[in-house]
C-alpha cells in the first residue's frame, strides 16, 4: 500500500488510496505552541492535540496541529510598542526545517509527520515524500532538510524516496502538449507549486525532470508584510486570508474595496507573483531553456487558492515574455493536497515496477520447467 506525503511549510499532507482504489487525504497544519503546565486542565478538557516534554529545564505542553493556530490567536498580545505578537511556532520556514533558529525544529516536525502519514500497512511499504528544490537566492541547500524528513519516514518502517514538490504537482495533474505530428505528450510542461514557504517550479518532459529551482518567498512572506502594514500577527493574517479565500471576498482581480487587509493581500499578492514569474524567467535565460511546443502551466499549493490567482500568474507571464510558448494556466483540482497525490502516484509506479521485477524470475524458473 503505498503512499505520497507532502512536506509542506504551512500543511503536512499524506495521500494513500484505501480498498476501493479511493485516494483518501490526510492533512494537519504544520506548527506548535508551548504552554505552560496550568493549561493541561484545560487542554485535557477540549481534546486538543499535544504532547508533554521538557524545554530549557521547564516541563511544558506543546500543543500541534490546527489547535496550536486556534490557542495561539487567543494567547497573542501587544508588546510595549502596541505591536501584535504570536507565540506561534513553526517547525520550518522558507520551505525548510527551521533548525536554526527553533532548536524543537527537528523534533516537532519528526512528531507531526509521523502522526499525518501513520505507520506502513506492510513491510517496505514505499513511500514518496516532496522535497523542494534549492533555492536561487543560494543562503541555503535542501541537504540536510531532504536527509531529516527521509529518515522522519523511513523510522516509522517505510522505504522512502524524494521528488522534487513542483515535479509531484505535474504528476498529479498531467499537463500535456503536442509535437509538431499532433502526437500528444503527456506529463510535459511546468509545474509550479506556491506554498507557504516558497514556490517550486519544474519543468518535465514525459514526466522526466528538465529543470526545477525555487524561489524562498511565497505564502508566508506575503503575511509578514500584510501583518506589518495593518498591525497584525502573521498567525492573524493567515488565519483571515484563509477565510476571506474560501468566501471568495479575496479576489484577486478587483483593484480595491473597503477591507483594508484585502486591499493589503491584493498588493503583496501581485508582487509576489510578478517577483516569482520574473525569477523564473530569469533563470530559464541563464539556463539557456528552450521547448519547440507549447507548454502548460500547472500551479498548486495552499497560496494559489484565491479568485483570480491563476489569471493572474498567467497575465504576469504573458508581460515577463519567458522564452518560450505558454499555451495556458491551469490550477490543481485541489491545490492544497496536488503535491501529496502526484508524490502518491510516483509511489504508486515504483510499487509496480518492484513487484514486475520480482514476477520475472518465477517466471523464468517456470519457462525452464
Amino acid at each position: 500500500m503505498a503512499k505520497g506525503f507532502d512536506f509542506g511549510t504551512m500543511f503536512l499532507v499524506s495521500a494513500r488510496k484505501d480498498k476501493d482504489g479511493k485516494t483518501v487525504i490526510n492533512a494537519e497544519r504544520n506548527c506548535f505552541l508551548g504552554v505552560n503546565t496550568e493549561f493541561e486542565d484545560m487542554l485535557g478538557s477540549s481534546e486538543f492535540s499535544y504532547i508533554k516534554d521538557v524545554e530549557d529545564g521547564e516541563e511544558k505542553f506543546f500543543v500541534c496541529g490546527t489547535d496550536s493556530l486556534r490557542l495561539a490567536n487567543l494567547l497573542q498580545t501587544n508588546d510595549s510598542h502596541g505591536e501584535r505578537k504570536s507565540p506561534l511556532r513553526r517547525p520550518m520556514a522558507n520551505m525548510v526545517i527551521n533548525s536554526r533558529t527553533d532548536k524543537r525544529a527537528v523534533k516537532m516536525l519528526k512528531y507531526l509527520a509521523q502522526a499525518v502519514i501513520g505507520p506502513p500497512k506492510e513491510k517496505n511499504e514505499i513511500a514518496v515524500v516532496s522535497i523542494p528544490a534549492n533555492p536561487l537566492s543560494g543562503e541555503f541547500d535542501n541537504v540536510f532538510h531532504s536527509n531529516m524528513c527521509k529518515s522522519f519516514i523511513e523510522e516509522l518502517g517505510y522505504e522512502v524516496h524524494t521528488i522534487n514538490e513542483a515535479r509531484a504537482v505535474c504528476y498529479s495533474s498531467n499537463p500535456t502538449t503536442k509535437d509538431e505530428n499532433g502526437v500528444v505528450l503527456n506529463m510535459t510542461g511546468i509545474g509550479i507549486s506556491f506554498g507557504s514557504g516558497g514556490a517550486n517550479s519544474c519543468l518535465v518532459f514525459k514526466s522526466s525532470e528538465t529543470s526545477s529551482f525555487s524561489i524562498d518567498k511565497c505564502g508566508d512572506w506575503i503575511d509578514k508584510h500584510v501583518a506589518s502594514v495593518c498591525n497584525k500577527t502573521t498567525s492573524e493574517v493567515t488565519v483571515y486570508k484563509e477565510k476571506v479565500s474560501k468566501e471568495g471576498k479575496l479576489d484577486l482581480s478587483v483593484p480595491f474595496c473597503d477591507d483594508d487587509v484585502i486591499n493589503a493581500l491584493c498588493i503583496y499578492y501581485k508582487n509576489m507573483i510578478d517577483m516569482v514569474v520574473r525569477s523564473f524567467k530569469d533563470e530559464f535565460i541563464k539556463n539557456g531553456t528552450q521547448f519547440s511546443y507549447p507548454l502548460e502551466v500547472i500551479i498548486s499549493g495552499g497560496s494559489s487558492k484565491p479568485k483570480g490567482f491563476d489569471i493572474m500568474v498567467e497575465k504576469a507571464i504573458k508581460e515577463a515574455h519567458w522564452p518560450f510558448e505558454i499555451k495556458g494556466v491551469r490550477r490543481a483540482s485541489d491545490p492544497l493536497s496536488a503535491t501529496a497525490v502526484g508524490c502518491l502516484t510516483a509511489a504508486i509506479s515504483r510499487e509496480k515496477k518492484l513487484k514486475k521485477t520480482e514476477e520475472k524470475p518465477e517466471e523464468n524458473e517456470n519457462n525452464e520447467e
